[in-house]
């Protein structure tokens, strides 16, 4: 199973307690979760997206990247509008994703390339 994020808001709008509408600490986007919105697609069918609410993750970070100051384990919130997919059939395929939230909007459509298995597991 492969996750891909349709809508995703900033990882300090995402930490618990971010539903709180009264919420004005810095990073807070209060009400933002319900003003979610966005859609998907997979070779022009429409995809089953899901809401993912303050989700503790953990990631092996490298240097220079945009979510933590260094690199090695980090731990983070992931929240936002998300879908699933199984595993794609050899071949080309076209995944389009849209979202927004509040006064943000996002859109990327990725062309994919999918190859045969090999008996190594090496395409």
């Amino acid at each position: 199973m492969v996750s891909a994020a349709v809508a995703t808001v900033p990882a300090t709008a995402c930490g618990p307690g971010n539903d709180d509408e009264h919420d004005r600490r810095p990073g807070r986007l209060p009400g933002l979760h319900e003003r979610r919105r966005g859609g998907a697609t997979l070779d022009g069918r429409a995809l089953t997206v899901e809401t993912i609410d303050s989700t503790p993750i953990g990631f092996d970070a490298v240097k220079g990247n945009p979510f933590t100051a260094g690199s090695g384990k980090a731990y983070q919130y992931a929240c936002g509008l998300w879908v699933r997919l199984k595993p794609l059939t050899p071949g080309r395929h076209e995944l389009s994703l849209r979202g927004g939230a509040g006064g943000f909007a996002t859109a990327a459509d990725y062309h994919l390339q999918v190859g045969r298995p090999s008996s190594t597991g090496v395409a």
